[in-house]
């Protein structure tokens, strides 16, 4: 299964666990591919600097551990769908990728 999740939902789940955890956990046993974009990552790295105060250099090795589990995609389609804009990633995310959104 290849799956697109939102950067809270990332964010929540690399801080502290619960169901999203599954998902990503699953990557490692190759039955869940995660979606990612640089986009995405950018918006992660956003919010673990300025709303939680991470340091750059847990910022950076938190991306690159992202980058390695996560299959990297680059958008060709501009979403301008979701009502909220910053959603529109993620639905760009899931195109790009194919697949399903959580």
């Amino acid at each position: 299964m290849r799956v697109v999740l939102d950067s809270n939902v990332v964010i929540f789940t690399l801080l502290f666990g619960g169901k999203a955890a599954v998902v990503v956990g699953g990557m490692s046993l190759e039955r869940v591919t995660l979606v990612m974009t640089e986009a995405i990552l950018i918006e992660i790295a956003w919010v673990l600097r300025i709303r939680l105060g991470l340091s750059p250099d847990r910022i950076l090795s938190t991306q690159d551990e992202i980058r390695r589990r996560a299959e990297m995609v680059t958008p060709r389609i501009e979403a301008g769908e979701c009502i909220a804009p910053d959603d529109n990633r993620i639905l760009e995310a899931a195109l790009a990728g194919g697949r399903t959104i959580l």
